[in-house]
């Protein structure tokens, strides 16, 4: 096969949206993942030990193939207290799975939804959280965490006090799934 067409084969492969597999040849059916938790654990205690904080490991993507619950289930061994997960979907099977989500800033954060002031009950993720809710809201509904003192009594100082953070920190942690509306503009 020339490199031409290698080429044009490996872009049309690129393009595929979807992988099916129909056959796993029986070569590949004893491939092993071995992971050394010893390794783990002497990485937690070396970064426990450089930051002097505790620590939060994101298990997203099914802990990058290490295994989502399995790898909770280790870590919480280890004493890790907060597990980063990347979909609402890891954090239900995190619950499902018998882990506690620490319910943190529990009290002390609000939300406005429709514009009344809700509270933050927990974290689920990085940058995903539960709220009180009532019957009437939908899951299209606009949930603001922080506004200018107008539209929202919020402000970003406020969230970065309950947060025991900066303001800039609050912004700069704000992820590529939040959806932004720019006025004004």
């Amino acid at each position: 096969m020339s490199q031409k067409s290698q080429k044009r084969k490996y872009r049309q492969k690129k393009q595929n949206k979807t992988c099916r597999i129909n056959y796993i040849p029986a070569s590949d059916k004893d491939i092993k993942a071995i992971i050394d938790v010893n390794a783990i654990k002497h990485n937690i205690n070396f970064l426990r030990k450089k930051t002097g904080t505790d620590l939060m490991p994101v298990l997203k993507a099914d802990a990058y193939g290490h295994g989502l619950v399995e790898m909770s289930k280790i870590l919480r061994k280890l004493g890790i207290k907060y597990i980063g997960v990347a979909t609402l979907g890891e954090a239900i099977l995190l619950r499902e799975s018998g882990d506690i989500i620490p319910m943190t800033a529990s009290g002390k954060l609000y939300v406005y939804i429709n514009g009344t002031k809700r509270k933050v009950l927990g974290t689920i993720s990085m940058d995903q959280i539960i709220v009180q809710a009532k019957k009437d809201d939908k899951v299209s509904d606009d949930c603001i965490i922080f506004g200018n003192g107008y539209n929202c009594k919020q402000t970003i100082f406020d969230v970065a006090k309950a947060g025991d953070a900066s303001p800039v920190e609050i912004l700069c942690h704000t992820g590529y799934r939040i959806n932004r509306t720019y006025v004004n503009h």
